[in-house]
């Protein structure tokens, strides 16, 4: 992540040190309303990395880096509150 909070490692482990819970309906929504839009929007980036139109290169990328760090950011907190 571009900016993880100075103390990130240890509110994971106090999520999972106190088996903090996200009920699955809230997980649901979260995975159909953000997930599906940062897919969108990475196809979309994806469409400009290749045909180089509009916005640049450089900052299509960037804006695909940030989109990968959001997800990666949600599988992390989903794995630490997941109910099993």
């Amino acid at each position: 992540m571009s900016n993880p909070l100075p103390n990130e490692n240890e509110v994971y482990e106090k999520i999972k040190k106190e088996n903090i819970k996200v009920d699955r309906a809230i997980w649901e929504l979260i995975n159909h309303h953000l997930v599906n839009d940062i897919q969108k929007m990475l196809f979309i980036i994806g469409d400009y990395l290749d045909s180089k139109e509009s916005i640049s290169t450089d900052d299509a990328r960037k804006m695909y880096n940030n989109c990968v760090e959001i997800t990666k950011f949600i599988k992390k907190l989903k794995d630490a509150t997941k109910k099993d």
